[in-house]
C-alpha cells in the first residue's frame, strides 16, 4: 500500500517560499510541517508502507505527484493559525461525510487528541483542493494552532512532533483498517 504524505506549504514552482502561518516566537508552520511529515515516514515504512514524503510546488503539482504515485491514501500536514490568538486545539479535515476519508480523519483525530491532550475541535468536511483533487482518500490534519503561545511553545519541542507523528501514523492505520 502506498501513502503520499505532504507536509503544507514550502518552496513554489515560482521560486518562492511559502512559510505558511508564523507564530509570535518564528516558529513558522511550514518547518513544523515537514519535521513532523519527516517523523512520520519511517513510522508508516517500519509497517510496511510505501511512502512519498512531498512539500515542494504549487498544489496542482502535489495532487499530481501523489496521484502519478497512485497513492491509495493523502495526508496533508498543516497547523492551524487564527487572529485570535487563543483559539487552540486539533482538527482534521476530509473533503465529505461518508467513505475512508472522514473514517480516517476520524481515527486520526482520536489518536492526536488522546495523544496531546489538546482540545479537539472536531472533524470538518472542506473543499480543500488537495482533499478534492487526489484520486484517492485524503485528509488534512491541523495539528495545532501555530498562532496561539501555548501551542507554539509545543511545537519548539522535539518530545511533542513526535508524539504527533505517531498519534497521526497510529490514527491513520487504525482508519485504513
Amino acid at each position: 500500500m502506498r501513502v503520499c504524505i505532504n507536509a503544507g506549504h514550502g518552496k513554489k514552482d515560482n521560486g518562492a517560499y511559502d512559510p505558511g502561518a508564523i507564530g509570535q516566537k518564528g516558529v513558522k508552520e511550514a518547518w513544523q510541517n515537514v519535521e513532523v511529515a519527516k517523523l512520520m515516514k519511517p513510522i508508516l515504512e517500519k509497517a510496511g508502507w510505501t511512502v512519498l514524503l512531498i512539500q515542494d510546488g504549487d498544489l496542482p503539482d502535489i495532487v499530481t505527484t501523489s496521484n502519478s504515485f497512485f497513492a491509495d491514501y493523502f495526508i496533508s500536514v498543516h497547523c492551524n493559525s487564527a487572529s485570535d490568538h487563543t483559539a487552540h486545539g486539533i482538527e482534521t479535515y476530509a473533503y465529505k461525510a461518508g467513505g475512508k476519508g472522514e473514517k480516517i480523519a476520524k481515527a486520526i483525530q482520536k489518536e492526536l487528541v488522546k495523544a496531546t491532550g489538546l482540545t479537539d475541535r472536531g472533524v470538518k468536511f472542506a473543499n480543500f483542493f488537495v482533499l478534492r483533487k487526489t484520486l484517492c482518500p485524503a485528509v488534512l490534519i491541523e495539528t495545532a494552532f501555530v498562532s496561539n503561545p501555548a501551542e507554539e511553545r509545543l511545537m519548539m519541542n522535539q518530545q511533542y512532533d513526535e508524539k504527533v507523528a505517531k498519534a497521526i501514523c497510529d490514527g491513520f492505520m487504525k482508519g485504513v483498517k
